[in-house]
């Protein structure tokens, strides 16, 4: 800097340099952009007009504002409707152009046929480390109430850190955040380094694989894992998919199901109706798949109520989407290399054009019109190569509680006297009222 000034004379004229510098080089990307732009045919995607052109913190601000007044979903619809053409435009997330899109023939692009232009954030594995799908077993020697308090402080800040991430390292250090997430962290390394250690110690051969496991013994992830890799950092990554379904999104949605239901009385009824009729039959897997109206209630409840509604990636080099750009949004846009592509379910999920004027209502009958047959309108599990592979095992779970549920009571009934669904973010989302309902016995 001392340089500089010897060189320029005062700092304001460094401060003039360091800005026409950053004009230019916005110039000379934004020529470079629209000259590819038409060197492959494509067209311009609606953009969000931002009061901030450099950083995009005024559409920051806006969705965060949104949250807290608990009408995220409402505010994306209307960027989306307004500045859009219905399913797609781009905007700046600290200074990261990213696409916006609700359209399921982006959505299928990215997540299929141009899957390898695309690599997942990870943003679980950056921020909380790893963790182990043993770690609460009875064993395990912690305070349970303690530690899922500590994760779940984790979790509320994750969204934060992920649209300010840009920016994230000329931030203060969250230490409340900061200290929970290294609580959580310490358990799942020491389940990692256990498994090491029980690795060297019984020399086990790398070359086994599962296969050779005796049927008798239980089927330990972490023990196969340790079979393919020594890696520390590495285990408690691919543990990370294990641990946050298993701790969030499997009993919000549930909740979510109870939710809904109990604000539909006849919902309810008839699904104890379906239930009873089983008789006494055992309640397998391929039974609880073949039940008509429960599958029918868990998809719409997944719909409109997917506690994962998004997926982020972000582009690894230059590609063209088919679709996106122009007014109508039927024209291919080219997709520059680190721009970040913002798929939203929960707009996907309640396109009038595609699933009604009712979109936005639970009503688990539409299921039963043998047309409606989605395939990328509807994600509550994700799509393509990395789409939920514990999604069978989530909604199966789903289907055996609420059959013991609706056999058992005759009766669920809404306790909350606010009936609409109130949102509130985590890593996932979920009831902020939580969900305020009664189970009532049949009257002998």
């Amino acid at each position: 800097m001392q340089l500089m000034e010897a060189l320029f004379g005062s700092k304001s004229l460094i401060t003039i340099l360091l800005i026409s510098f950053t004009l230019l080089w916005k110039l000379i990307a934004s020529l470079r952009y629209r000259n590819a732009v038409r060197r492959h045919g494509c067209c311009s995607v609606a953009r969000y007009p931002h009061k901030d052109p450099f950083l995009g913190y005024d559409l920051y601000r806006l969705i965060e504002r949104s949250r807290q007044r608990n009408d995220a979903v409402p505010t994306l619809q209307w960027l989306f409707n307004t500045y859009g053409n219905g399913k797609t435009f781009q905007a700046l997330t600290w200074g990261v152009p990213t696409v916006y899109s609700a359209d399921p023939r982006i959505i299928r692009a990215v997540l299929k046929e141009g899957f390898h232009n695309f690599g997942s954030l990870d943003w679980a594995t950056e921020f909380l480390f790893g963790e182990s799908a043993e770690s609460l077993l009875p064993q395990a020697r912690i305070n349970v109430a303690q530690f899922s308090a500590a994760v779940e402080r984790s979790l509320k800040g994750v969204t934060r850190r992920v649209m300010l991430s840009p920016v994230l390292s000329l931030l203060p250090k969250d230490q409340v955040w900061h200290g929970a997430f290294t609580k959580v962290n310490q358990l799942f390394e020491h389940y990692v380094d256990l498994a090491l250690a029980n690795r060297e110690i019984h020399s086990v051969d790398s070359q086994e694989s599962s296969s050779d496991r005796p049927k008798s013994e239980p089927f330990v992830l972490l023990q196969e894992l340790v079979k393919e890799s020594q890696d520390r950092e590495y285990l408690c990554d691919q543990l990370v998919s294990i641990f946050l379904p298993a701790f969030q999104a499997f009993p919000i949605g549930l909740a979510d199901v109870l939710f809904q239901v109990a604000r539909v009385p006849r919902v309810w009824a008839k699904l104890r109706a379906e239930a009873l009729d089983l008789g006494d039959i055992q309640l397998t897997f391929e039974v609880l798949k073949s039940i008509p109206y429960l599958q029918c209630v868990i998809k719409e409840s997944l719909r409109l109520l997917a506690p994962l509604d998004r997926i982020v990636r972000l582009c690894m080099r230059n590609c063209v989407l088919p679709h996106g750009g122009g007014v109508s949004g039927e024209d291919p846009i080219f997709v520059q290399r680190g721009t970040l592509i913002d798929l939203r379910n929960n707009i996907l999920h309640r396109d009038t054009k595609y699933w009604g004027a009712d979109a936005n209502e639970f009503r688990p009958e539409r299921w039963l019109d043998p047309n409606l047959q989605p395939r990328w309108e509807y994600l509550p599990f994700g799509g393509g190569m990395r789409n939920c592979p514990a999604h069978q095992m989530t909604i199966t779970q789903f289907a055996y509680i609420i059959t013991r549920l609706v056999r058992e009571f005759e009766t669920l009934e809404n306790r909350d006297q606010v009936l609409e669904f109130v949102e509130e973010y985590t890593f996932s989302k979920r009831s902020q009222n939580g969900v305020k309902v009664a189970l009532l016995r049949a009257k002998t």
